[in-house]
């Protein structure tokens, strides 16, 4: 059962020096360790408004602890997009899986949170870089670009 939000709590003193888990096991008395481990490593848990995942870590004096209502999104690692190939009618791009070249026009009007949760070439920082040469033209992604290309 999951503990509802609480008010951030504010490491004290004599709380200084414990533990992650035991704290939240102290501050959710319902709570057994391992729903107090599975909070932490759900990404439920913010120390001075950053998300922790080590349950063993230690708290300082005036840290302050928020327990999420929702887990905290996973940052997404920038990879690289590789433009293989660029003419005045096609552009081939090798992209990571997991991204979509264009969103679907359903997927238009989700708010921004949706939105991240399912990035497109689109709305790419790199696409910013291409956008000059690029601009007019159509971009369609081809899924066997990487292997063709490699053989040339």
């Amino acid at each position: 059962m999951d503990p509802p939000p609480a008010q951030p709590l504010t490491v004290s003193a004599e709380q200084a020096g414990q533990t992650l888990a035991a704290l939240l096991r102290r501050w959710l008395p319902g709570q057994s360790w391992s729903e107090v481990r599975r909070l932490i490593e759900t990404r439920r848990l913010r120390i001075n408004s950053e998300v922790w995942l080590d349950p063993a870590r230690r708290l300082k004096e005036g840290d302050v602890v928020e327990l999420l209502a929702r887990p905290a999104a996973v940052p997404r690692q920038q990879e690289a997009l590789t433009i293989r190939h660029l003419d005045g009618h096609l552009v081939v791009i090798e992209k990571p899986s997991g991204i979509s070249t264009v969103r679907h026009p359903s997927e238009r009007t989700w708010d921004a949170r949706r939105k991240a949760l399912s990035p497109t070439l689109e709305a790419s920082g790199d696409r910013r870089d291409t956008r000059k040469s690029t601009e007019g033209m159509n971009l369609r992604s081809t899924c066997c670009a990487r292997s063709s290309f490699r053989s040339r």
